[in-house]
């Protein structure tokens, strides 16, 4: 108590100094934006400043970058393309300047979950967070702080939008933790381009670079035919099938360097229909001018790869009959063929990339790909998983080629709002093996069973969803109403042991002596006995009470992969989410959302950890350099006050 009476004390004195600082705060970050020689990419032209939450210091910033007169963008209210900036072959703008390597510690604090001390530090957040809750059960809000936290806490981001308010969501919480200069927007315009099947071949090493390259294509493939309602069929993609997509692949790739998907589709469709026709008119058939570029390149027995793909083109598919021949042809068109739609093409196999993984695993960008499903359906899911699977599989790589610490590697997180529309088999593995690798996944959802239908269904869609859940170790459960996904929870938190009482009583009558002299008596007794008996640590109806943000709060149970809480002993904690229009505390306005407020809380509040300085090591830094005084103070009281217009700014200075 005193503690907390001496931090309010602190507080309301240097109020003032506080007060000053944030009045000219936005004069020094301008003045140095003028100075800064340094080139930023911006995510997208036409944004509204005034719907996104653009502050006037970013405008400034902007305008300066541009050499253009700030009140341009207030009459038009947008912002310089991409396009107005130089760019990198393979990806985005790098500040030119020297960066200062960043250390993220296994131990960072990100978010603070009660007054005791409970933590999400960066060792829980590469364990993976699984958010789940039904509709309206304030999984957006939760989302949205855990978020905040990770990019102030300089965290990279793939954001996977399904809603189509999720990118300017996305986007104001980008400002917010002062990233907004290293926001890029991907949409269906083809302003940003990827291409998965060139950036396999060029990443993923000669020994696998065709493999890679063709299950990016599958993947895709595989989404695009579940129809607009995922669902999992019959086997829709034959072995022959994929058999025949490789070989055309390896014969392109070793031919030209490169694969072409309007060259690859042209050489399905003319396979040779049989020895005759290789005899009579071999020009008919493009894969032999193929095999021919290729053996200028390679001798025979230089190559098995294209050993096993001239035998197959020359020997297997002309011995093959007519039916079991056009069958492949037909059905491996059509299933390619869907790549080639309006809104697949243009972003991911048209033109060369301007855009790739590297620029969020080292670039520190923050990607959002915003392709809702009311708009794109399936379109838009297979161009998602196409650009997420290609960052999950280079994160997985990047330990193997980092040189220096560990500790230097930026965490970079996958966060998918309803992750039914972007799962894939490669999840899984990416859930398991990011961590060390400092990869991670935040993946909300609304129900087991819509999970098991993002995975096609069934019982092997139950299957893929108990594996995935089994990874995702951070789980964060809002209300729910389905009975079978807190059933789950319960399980998931496990059971304990408790003294159950049991009582026992006994009535009894008899008559006594005989005849009519005789009378009846009444025996009646009770026992009670303790026995230990299992059960739910949580009850699943415990789900069903949860504050859903209606007036400004939600509720959630937090569980750490079987870790105990400091504040109440148990493995899960009940915390609160503040949202945006949560009104303020009558006596204190800052109540409850500024850290300050954690002294006075009685149900425990998560809120943002990343700014937080230790008394100890501001101390510290005072002794050893006293001139830096005033500022570590003045920083250390603005992270409790919130003031984060100096915590942005002391955080860019640094």
């Amino acid at each position: 108590m005193l503690f907390q009476i001496a931090v309010s004390l602190i507080l309301l004195l240097v109020s003032p100094a506080i007060g000053l600082a944030r009045s000219d705060c936005d004069e020094r970050a301008l003045a140095r934006s003028n100075t800064s020689a340094s080139t930023h990419a911006i995510e997208s032209p036409h944004t509204d400043l005034s719907r996104s939450g653009l502050r006037p210091m970013f405008v400034s910033r902007v305008a300066s970058l541009s050499h253009t007169p700030p009140e341009f963008f207030a009459l038009t209210g947008s912002t310089p393309s991409a396009d107005s900036f130089k760019e990198k072959s393979m990806g985005l703008v790098i500040d030119e300047k020297p960066q200062r390597k960043r250390r993220f510690r296994l131990d960072q604090p990100i978010l603070c979950v009660s007054p005791s001390g409970d933590m999400l530090r960066l060792r829980d957040f590469l364990r993976s967070i699984a958010l789940g809750g039904s509709s309206g059960g304030g999984k957006s809000t939760i989302m949205g702080i855990v978020l905040q936290a990770a990019l102030e806490s300089h965290h990279t981001a793939y954001i996977a939008c399904a809603k189509s308010d999720t990118a300017d969501w996305a986007r104001n919480i980008a400002v917010r933790a002062g990233r907004e200069d290293d926001v890029v927007v991907v949409d269906g315009s083809g302003q940003w381009r990827f291409n998965p099947i060139d950036y396999a071949l060029k990443n993923a090493g000669d020994a696998w670079s065709i493999d890679e390259a063709l299950d990016e294509v599958w993947t895709m493939v595989e989404i695009l035919n579940r129809g607009d309602v995922t669902r999992q069929g019959d086997a829709f993609f034959e072995p022959a099938c994929k058999q025949c997509t490789r070989y055309v692949m390896t014969v392109l790739w070793l031919a030209y360097g490169k694969i072409e998907l309007r060259r690859f589709l042209s050489t399905v469709q003319t396979l040779p229909a049989g020895f005759g026709a290789l005899e009579e008119s071999p020009e008919r058939s493009e894969i032999v001018k193929h095999l021919s570029e290729a053996r200028k390149r390679f001798a025979p027995g230089e190559s098995l790869e294209l050993d096993l793909a001239e035998d197959y083109f020359l020997k297997e598919i002309p011995n093959l009959s007519d039916k079991t021949r056009s069958s492949i042809q037909i059905s491996t068109t059509v299933k390619v063929a869907g790549l080639f739609q309006r809104g697949i093409f243009p972003v991911l196999f048209e033109k060369e990339s301007n855009i790739s993984p590297d620029d969020v695993l080292t670039g520190g960008k923050i990607l959002i790909w915003n392709f809702p499903m009311s708009k794109y359906r399936a379109i838009g899911r297979a161009v998602g998983v196409g650009f997420k699977q290609a960052l999950q599989k280079a994160g997985l790589r990047r330990l193997e080629t980092h040189q220096g610490p560990e500790e230097e590697l930026a965490p970079c997180g996958i966060w998918c709002d309803e992750s039914q529309a972007w799962l894939t088999d490669f999840d899984s593995e990416a859930c398991e093996r990011g961590r060390s690798s400092r990869l991670y996944h935040v993946y909300s959802y609304q129900s087991n069973s819509s999970l098991a239908r993002g995975f096609g269904g069934g019982e092997q869609g139950i299957g893929k969803t108990d594996d995935l859940l089994a990874n995702l170790n951070i789980r964060i459960m809002c209300s729910q109403t389905d009975a079978k996904t807190r059933k789950a929870s319960s399980e998931t938190i496990g059971m304990e042991e408790v003294w159950v009482a049991t009582e026992g009583s006994n009535l009894g009558t008899g008559q006594s002596g005989g005849g009519k002299s005789g009378g009846w008596s009444v025996n009646s007794g009770q026992s009670e006995s303790f026995t230990i008996q299992d059960k739910p640590a949580l009850p699943e109806q415990a789900f069903m009470g949860l504050k859903n943000g209606e007036d400004g709060v939600v509720e959630a149970y937090l569980f750490k992969g079987g870790a105990e809480f400091k504040h109440n002993g148990k493995r899960f904690l009940r915390v609160r989410f503040l949202a945006d229009h949560m009104k303020p505390g009558k006596v204190f306005p800052l109540y409850p959302k500024v850290p300050l407020s954690i002294w006075f809380d009685k149900t425990p509040t998560a809120r943002s950890w990343a700014f937080h300085i230790p008394l100890w090591k501001v101390v510290c830094d005072c002794l050893r350099s006293p001139r830096n005084t005033k500022r570590n103070w003045i920083r250390w009281i603005a992270f409790w006050g919130d003031v984060r217009e100096i915590l942005l700014e002391e955080e860019s200075n640094d």
